[in-house]
This record gives structure tokens, C-alpha cells and sequence, in this order.
């Protein structure tokens, strides 16, 4: 069960907690409703949306590092096409070798060449999220590069296009700083994992490519992945939320944030630490359920292997019983009759009556 599962229900005790605790948002929406009408959402049709903000985060992770894509949670969707994916990860080899995209939109071709890259790369993450039986990837008769790059619809890759112009702009600034893609935290197992977007400096970054504004949970969402640091090991001291079809990133402080969301009750650090005796709790409470579960399996199993034997016998008598109480055709004249089905069928059979 992923973070974004969690946040899904209000009382899944990770989100319970945080609602209880971070429950503000006034000043929040009013910040979104600041960000105006929407500047990049195409008046065409998109066939998939949401690949396409996946595709935009592979790009923008391609302005900071030359990865790998074996590295990625993509690969982990590949299970069923290696032999496409290893081509498709020694295609994208040979363009960032020729070209380095860190810092910098391509030229024409090559930055359509790579963002078609992203666009698969980003199918493969969704195989790898969820089973997606419409995926592209799934018709595919032949697993070369040029194959599996056709499956990238063209409207698709148009607005990935201006998302992606957008976006440098936007993370321009940015670039030069340390940085980590895909973190994960130290309390990340407490919440079956979780991995953030991109940590840039002191700033812990989600990347959002949706069409509407405030949603309560893109702030848990990111708020939450600053909680599970609770070792300090980024030394995280702000969280943003780039929002790709207004390409502007919102950014807030830690401690303010908090205190915002809290009423005044907490600030960063005071409610990490707080989140992370929750999750304690929570994990050992899980584990305690399932000790009683596997307890009860082990005192109710004699039971149950007892009621299957019996009801094995019991199959394999009826069975039996059917076999041995088939009607002999060949004796019905003669009023020598077999019933059909077990003694109930025996006591009441007319033919037998009659018979006798």
C-alpha cells in the first residue's frame, strides 16, 4: 500500500493521525487561488494525462543527473518486457551520451527524441504501480526502440512538450544546487515506502501535472514525506509543489507551515518527532493484530484441517454412492431398480414401490 493509498482514506490512522494534528488549510487554498486560470492544459484532446505528468517527471529529473533508467521505478514494470526495456534503456544511453540534457532543453529533435523516452519509461511506471491491462506496451509484436516509441500518442507528446519548456523555466534557478531524485526516508518502512519527487538544496519537491487547483491532499502528501525524515537526514527546512500547468512552484517553510497547519501548536521538528512515535505505535499495533491472527490461525487449524477431512470423506462418499446408484437401463422392465441419488431417492423411487 503506497503513501498516496494511505491519504486516500480519512481513517487510515496515517492520515487520521495528521488530520487530527495539521488540520489549516485557510491560508493554503488561498495561496492556490492566487496561481490564477490555468496557463498549459492543451485544447486538444490528451489520451493519457497522467502519463504525461510522469513522463514530465522523468524529464525534469534529466535536468539534474544523467540516470539510469534500470535505476528507476519503471524498471520495476519491465517484468514482462525485459528485452524491450533493455533496449529502450540503451537508446536513451546512447542520447544522453550524445547529447546531455542536464540544465538544458535539446535541440528540436533530440528533445522530442528524449521526452518520447520519458512518455515509455513512464508507461513502464505505471505497469509497475498498477496492473494497467489498456497499456500500450501490451500489443506490442515487435520490442525494438522504434516499436515501443510509436506508442507515444502525438497529442500526448505535444503537451509534454510545453510542460516540459514550462518546467525549465521554472526549475532553472534551482539547478546547480545538491539535490536528490527519488528520496527515501528514514520512516519510509513505517508506511510500507515512500519516495518523494526530488529534494533540491533544502527543499523537498513534488511534482504535480493535474488540471485542477487545491487538493488537501497533494499539501499531506508532501508535508507527510518532510515527517518521515525524522532523522534529519536531508536537513529539509522547506517543501514545494510545482504545478506544472501553471508552471509555478509553491514553496513554503517547514517551521511556518506547520505552525500554520497546526494552529499554533507545533512547529517542524516539535511534530516530526511526534509523527514518528504515532507511527511506532501504529506499526506495533499492526504487528500485534497479526501475532493474534496467526495465533488464532494456529489454535483454529486442527479444526479446520478435521472439517476438511470430513468433508473430503464426505465428497468422496457421495461420490462413490453416485457411481454405485446409477439406474441399470437394462433391468427397468424387469422392475430391478438402481435410484438415481442416495437413500433418500431409494425411499421414495415409485419404481422400487412398484417393484415391491
Amino acid at each position: 500500500m503506497s503513501l498516496t493509498d494511505h491519504l486516500r482514506s480519512p481513517r487510515d490512522p496515517i492520515r487520521a493521525y495528521f488530520d487530527l494534528w495539521l488540520s489549516e488549510y485557510g491560508e493554503l487554498k488561498a495561496q492556490w487561488r492566487e496561481l490564477g486560470s490555468i496557463r498549459f492544459f492543451p485544447d486538444f484532446d490528451v489520451k493519457w494525462p497522467s502519463v504525461v505528468g510522469m513522463a514530465l517527471d522523468y524529464r525534469i529529473r534529466f535536468f539534474f543527473e544523467h540516470y539510469d533508467a534500470k535505476d528507476t521505478v519503471a524498471a520495476r514494470g519491465a517484468y514482462f518486457h525485459k528485452d524491450s526495456f533493455a533496449k529502450i534503456r540503451d537508446g536513451i544511453e546512447k542520447l544522453l551520451n550524445t547529447e546531455p540534457p542536464q540544465g538544458r532543453i535539446l535541440s528540436d529533435k533530440a528533445e522530442e527524441l528524449l521526452l518520447q523516452y520519458c512518455y515509455v519509461l513512464a508507461l513502464y511506471e505505471v505497469d509497475a504501480r498498477a496492473s494497467w491491462y489498456d497499456s500500450p506496451l501490451r500489443t506490442l509484436r515487435h520490442n525494438g526502440v522504434k516499436a515501443q516509441l510509436n506508442r507515444v500518442p502525438q497529442n500526448d507528446l505535444l503537451d509534454l512538450k510545453e510542460l516540459t519548456v514550462a518546467a525549465h523555466r521554472a526549475f532553472e534557478p534551482l539547478m546547480g544546487q545538491p539535490f536528490h531524485l527519488n528520496p527515501t526516508f528514514s520512516d519510509s518502512p513505517l508506511v510500507h515506502g515512500a519516495d518523494g519527487d526530488i529534494i533540491v538544496g533544502r527543499n523537498l519537491i513534488e511534482i504535480k501535472a493535474e488540471k485542477d487547483g487545491f487538493r488537501s491532499n497533494r499539501i499531506r502528501q508532501v508535508v507527510i514525506y518532510a515527517l518521515l525524515d525524522s532523522i534529519g537526514e536531508y536537513d529539509l527546512d522547506e517543501c514545494s509543489i510545482y504545478m506544472a500547468r501553471w508552471g509555478k512552484l509553491l514553496t513554503w517553510n517547514l517551521d511556518n507551515l506547520i505552525r500554520q497547519m497546526s494552529d499554533g501548536r507545533f512547529n517542524y521538528v516539535e511534530f516530526r518527532l511526534k509523527y514518528h512515535d504515532w507511527l511506532l505505535e501504529v506499526k506495533r499495533q499492526y504487528e500485534q493484530e497479526e501475532t493474534r491472527q496467526r495465533n488464532l490461525d494456529e489454535i483454529l487449524k486442527p479444526g479446520r484441517d478435521e472439517l476438511r477431512r470430513i468433508s473430503e470423506e464426505h465428497q468422496s462418499a457421495r461420490e462413490k454412492g453416485d457411481r454405485n446408484l446409477q439406474i441399470d437401463e437394462s433391468r427397468r422392465e424387469s422392475g430391478t431398480v438402481i435410484p438415481l441419488r442416495g437413500l433418500l431417492h431409494v425411499r421414495n423411487s415409485p419404481i422400487l414401490t412398484r417393484a415391491a
